[in-house]
């Protein structure tokens, strides 16, 4: 094998430049990613989603408040639609025929879960009730697969959905007060 000129040379470490900046991107998105997955997932395993392996126990059993709500109106509009559409349905990955409210953070915070199989009765409820524009709704309801993140805000609230054809919505709702 002939030897490298100093021209080769510096191509090749142009390249390997090149190489490193490329891994290095992508580690840093892999690592934005995680960190936004644990954030999600954080939340909701504080004590107040509770994993069960029945999707169907009472409302003295399903997720509660996990404190009493702010005085704020929004945080008030956040626990009347949690009061009103809640089923008493406790939070279940796995169910798919299912849907799941989780008041938490005082009342500030409500996440929706409807499984990709189920009728989308409560999430239109929260989207009633929270006068969510329908805009967004019609983009939820189209149960397409939505792997990334998407951020929406409308009236004094501020939202972050995701739709998986497998397991169906995540949608965390907070007040911007």
């Amino acid at each position: 094998m002939p030897a490298m000129t100093s021209g080769e040379k510096k191509h090749m470490g142009n390249h390997r430049k090149a190489l490193g900046l490329a891994i290095g991107g992508i580690l840093i998105i892999v690592c934005i990613i995680a960190a936004l997955a644990f954030m999600h997932y954080s939340k909701q395993s504080d004590g107040t989603a509770q994993h069960t392996a029945s999707s169907t126990q009472t409302s003295a059993m399903a997720p509660r408040s996990s404190g009493t709500p702010t005085s704020t109106k929004m945080a008030k509009s956040l626990n009347a639609a949690y009061q009103a559409c809640d089923k008493g349905v406790a939070f279940d990955e796995t169910a798919t025929t299912t849907e799941a409210l989780v008041l938490e953070d005082n009342g500030k915070s409500l996440t929706v879960f409807s499984g990709n199989a189920s009728d989308f009765s409560t999430f239109k409820c929260v989207a009633n009730h929270l006068n969510i524009p329908a805009g967004y709704t019609a983009e939820m309801l189209k149960k397409q697969d939505n792997p990334s993140m998407v951020s929406i805000s409308w009236d004094g609230y501020s939202a972050q959905w995701t739709y998986n054809t497998r397991s169906g919505l995540d949608l965390y709702i907070t007040s911007k007060d």
